[in-house]
């Protein structure tokens, strides 16, 4: 189901994340030193769509979403066209926690690159997955290259916190901006 890698620095190989997707669309942004790399399966969609990722917002935010929300309102064709819309508005940063956001049926992680900065989250209970290192942000960790087992990380104890079983790569906490 779709994937999602941002690279600012050598370091992470998104087509080690291929199969999350039929179709790879790519759009690179020199001024901040971004890849983006958008794998899409589409559920909602079809193949060649004009739904392609990353998506760019009327307000010069770039969207990239992973993931399925079920309650969007029929006035939209699907779940991306929805986004597009609600990343667009001016007060986008404050709604998300907000009624509308909290009435999202689903799972999902959403990246909006800013001129302010690159925003993450994903679903309260974390099913859509973002992880981060050095090197860029991943739908998966094996997004990340020469990973090396964190030997502090317990797999028979729970995870509170953002470790993850390699050392210097970390997960957004769900449904926590970050």
């Amino acid at each position: 189901m779709c994937g999602i890698a941002i690279e600012w620095r050598s370091g992470l190989n998104p087509d080690s994340i291929k199969h999350r997707g039929i179709k790879k669309s790519e759009l690179r942004i020199p001024a901040k030193n971004l890849k983006l790399t958008h794998f899409k399966l589409p559920f909602q969609t079809e193949l060649d769509d004009k739904w392609d990722q990353p998506v760019p917002l009327e307000n010069g935010n770039i969207l990239l979403f992973n993931g399925e929300i079920f309650n969007i309102h029929p006035t939209y064709k699907n779940d991306v066209e929805y986004l597009q819309d609600f990343f667009s508005k001016p007060d986008w940063l404050r709604n998300i926690g907000g009624l509308e956001y909290n009435t999202w049926d689903g799972f999902w992680s959403i990246v909006i690159i800013s001129e302010e900065g690159i925003y993450c989250f994903t679903d309260p209970l974390g099913q859509k997955q973002l992880y981060y290192n050095a090197s860029g942000i991943s739908s998966e960790m094996k997004g990340f290259k020469n990973l090396i087992i964190n030997k502090d990380f317990d797999p028979r104890k729970p995870q509170q916190g953002s470790m993850t079983p390699f050392k210097d790569v970390f997960r957004i906490i769900p449904n926590l901006l970050t």
